[in-house]
């Protein structure tokens, strides 16, 4: 049969195994998050369900904007210096004087 090359020892190849079965459990429950998400809110911000599409696409804008923000103000500067990167587009990020700033 044409299926037969398909099956695998999962004996013979246990990371393949692991990393099929992560994988899968990582996308079953991001599809059930997004999936029943809506539903959630509107139970717990007592809005009508077909009304949480608004609500959920503003609170994902805002969480775009405050993440962009964040990576263009000193706080990305910071993480920066402390992970001993410092950024090419910003050198004086983790001079003396910068760090005197945090």
């Amino acid at each position: 049969m044409a299926l037969s090359k398909y099956v695998y020892n999962p004996k013979k190849y246990p990371d393949f195994s692991w990393n099929w079965l992560g994988r899968f459990l990582f996308f079953f429950g991001l599809t059930l998050n997004t999936s029943f998400m809506a539903f959630f809110l509107a139970s717990r911000l007592n809005i009508p369900v077909n009304e949480i599409g608004g609500t959920v696409a503003t609170f994902g804008g805002v969480g775009i904007l405050e993440r962009s923000a964040e990576s263009s103000s000193a706080g990305s500067c910071r993480t920066s210096c402390i992970a001993g990167r410092a950024s090419f587009s910003a050198p004086a990020c983790c001079s003396d004087s910068a760090r005197s700033s945090w």
